[in-house]
């Protein structure tokens, strides 16, 4: 996430709806399989269509709602309308006031006649970025980070529990919850033996704790040499500290790059996990169930699945009125 965001009463919402799936053979029915790219940055890059027009979106499981740069809106010609019910405030102190109606929007084989984005300033997304894919699409699905062959699919909720895991048999399974307001995501797990809650946050290129955090838990100092001062981050002076495990219910990453920043600058409390630890797995989010299944990103299954994939018929993407 590369903004702080504030909902005073989110009004806005893009929803990809899919038609009813039976469960009762226990298949995963894949509404999209799209190929996604790491951009300079770190973030997951996709490719999505509005109004005929093709852009690149970063997936920002960390944002709130879906956007479109300023640009990109005029680009389209997109009639921006101010915000009356929502308040939204970027880091640096740029404030998102507008946003567009678009017509035509296309994901993966997923299609809406209409629906209603954001309006992000511009330089607040790396080049080439037209947009965000935020939870408020996400958490309509369930969404499977395939970081070792670079795909990002979304697949209908609509399954027997439990039943998800096609790609190993060696994984973790993790309870996550979600906040009623931002829709982010958030799991706990074991960060050298001590246990922390953290926010999943594929829009962040680097992962950021708190230092107040690392101080009360870690015991760390900023005097000892075991500390590396990295300068002036985007979130503020940040320092990085030799953290040996993070582990997600068994799966452990080794060597977590973790920033240390103070909430005094940052204004982030809770810790988030970014992409430099997120691509070290594969991670499949069953929003229905609100768990998360992790594995290591290179691991396989030699046996047949249990829980079989298949193709589900085209879905439409409808908005709200």
């Amino acid at each position: 996430m590369r903004s702080f965001r504030i909902p005073a009463a989110a009004s806005l919402a893009l929803l990809f709806v899919t038609p009813g799936l039976a469960a009762d053979d226990c298949h995963l029915y894949r509404l999209a399989s799209i190929d996604m790219t790491i951009g300079a940055d770190g973030g997951v890059n996709v490719p999505m269509s509005v109004s005929g027009k093709d852009l690149n979106v970063l997936v920002d499981t960390g944002g709130v709602l879906s956007s479109l740069t300023d640009s990109f809106a005029a680009e389209l010609g997109l009639r921006k309308e101010p915000l009356t019910r929502v308040k939204f405030m970027m880091f640096g102190g740029k404030a998102i006031t507008q946003f567009v109606s678009a017509k035509d929007i296309k994901l993966g084989g997923l299609a809406a006649s209409r629906t209603e984005f954001l309006v992000m300033p511009d330089g607040l997304l790396p080049p080439g970025i037209g947009g965000t894919l935020a939870p408020d699409v996400l958490n309509n699905y369930d969404v499977d980070f395939d970081f070792a062959n670079a795909k990002f699919s979304l697949f209908s909720p609509d399954h027997c529990d439990g039943r998800v895991v096609y790609w190993t048999e060696d994984y973790a399974i993790v309870d996550f919850k979600r906040d009623s307001l931002s829709g982010h995501i958030r799991v706990p797990v074991k960060l050298d033996g001590e246990e922390v809650r953290a926010g999943i946050d594929t829009g962040a290129s680097r992962s950021v704790m708190a230092l107040e955090t690392a101080e009360d838990v870690f015991h760390v100092d900023l005097k000892s040499p075991d500390m590396k001062d990295l300068g002036e981050q985007g979130y503020g002076h940040a320092y990085k500290y030799p953290f040996k495990t993070l582990t997600f219910s068994g799966v452990t990453v080794n060597n977590p790059d973790i920033m240390l920043v103070s909430e005094h600058d940052s204004k982030i409390r809770e810790t988030i996990l970014g992409m430099g630890i997120l691509r070290q797995l594969h991670v499949y989010f069953a929003n229905r169930e609100k768990k998360m299944y992790v594995s290591a990103a290179s691991a396989t299954r030699g046996a047949s699945p249990s829980a079989a994939t298949a193709t589900a018929p085209p879905a439409a993407m409808t908005t709200p009125h």
